[in-house]
């Protein structure tokens, strides 16, 4: 069993003046396999009632869940797309599945921001942030594999079956850890809650994110830039979009509220 034992948790709360504070916590996880000590530092400073500025820095960590350690390898079928090897199109044998050599994501990040309300029912913040994932876990893409073994790259071959004919029997896509994740952006938040009526109260919120980058580092050690794109310079699809969707530059919601 795959169970994480908190054995350390730790935090302190220090506000040193009024307009200044600080927060460290410390959280240790321990599972059969692998332990982690992971600490947050943050801190905030209010020079005025209108702005605050805030900022964090720490680490993470997190253990393969079970079904991406454990689920069996099962046949499946790819999409459609080209065997460049043969230049047939069709759809091709795959096996999926969990991966039990799979080892723990590790994470650096951190933030910087500020917040301000010029007038009562008005506020603005805007946050930059900084991630960075170690051995992130993916599902590779069959077409990227395919693409990359058959252009001879030594990572991807052993995962292309062939028969005497050369036509694809087999291709492994399961659960692997990349070279890691690189994430970077600006969260901004808008919110006006300042209109009340004889029929209720008003407000708006805008919550949008700017995604400055996302590149990936492959098993073989290439990087793919993914924000905004679906396909690599091979024309190979990303494992961002096959992995977690399309990575858009710019996304927000925007809300009316009665």
């Amino acid at each position: 069993a795959l169970i994480a034992m908190l054995l350390m948790p730790f935090g302190l709360d220090a506000p040193f003046l009024k307009s200044f504070e600080a927060d460290l916590s410390v959280r240790n996880d321990h599972y059969p396999n692998a332990s982690s000590t992971n600490p947050k530092f943050s801190l905030k400073f209010v020079p005025v009632p209108q702005v605050a500025f805030r900022g964090s820095i720490g680490t993470g960590f997190r253990e393969p869940s079970l079904p991406e350690l454990y689920t069996p390898l099962a046949p499946a079928t790819t999409a459609i797309f080209t065997d460049p090897i043969t230049g047939e199109p069709g759809q091709f044998n795959q096996q999926v599945g969990g991966n039990p050599r799979l080892v723990p994501e590790k994470s650096k990040q951190f933030s910087l921001g500020a917040i301000v309300e010029p007038i009562k029912g008005l506020s603005a913040s805007a946050d930059y942030y900084h991630v960075r994932v170690d051995h992130a876990i993916i599902a590779l893409d069959a077409q990227t594999v395919v693409n990359l073994a058959a252009a001879g790259n030594p990572v991807y071959t052993p995962l292309v079956s062939r028969d005497s004919s050369g036509n694809i029997t087999n291709i492994i896509t399961s659960n692997v850890n990349s070279g890691g994740v690189v994430t970077a952006g600006v969260d901004v938040d808008v919110r006006w809650t300042g209109l009340r009526t004889a029929v209720g109260p008003f407000g708006a919120e805008l919550a949008g994110t700017w995604i400055q980058k996302y590149d990936l580092t492959t098993i073989d050690g290439s990087v793919q830039h993914s924000v905004g794109r679906t396909t690599d310079p091979t024309d190979s699809a990303i494992n961002a979009v096959t992995n977690g969707g399309m990575i858009f530059r710019w996304k927000h919601a925007l809300t009316v509220n009665w």
